[in-house]
């Protein structure tokens, strides 16, 4: 099952985190939601990767 993990308007910290999940082997997927000046993006990974993820997500300072 998969579960959202980050969500941003911002592409560039979107990319980087996939980036950054990807060097750590932990896969993700990436869902845009909204059209033109106003979407957000939606990154989700595999339920048993959660934690993990969330301590990358903190020690990457991505916020």
């Amino acid at each position: 099952m998969w579960t959202e993990v980050y969500f941003s308007q911002n592409e560039d910290k979107v990319n980087r985190l996939v980036n950054i999940l990807s060097e750590a082997r932990i896969i993700s997927r990436v869902r845009r939601s909204g059209d033109g000046g106003a979407c957000c993006y939606v990154v989700f990974v595999p339920r048993a990767e959660l934690d993990e993820t969330q301590n990358i997500i903190v020690e990457s300072d991505i916020f």
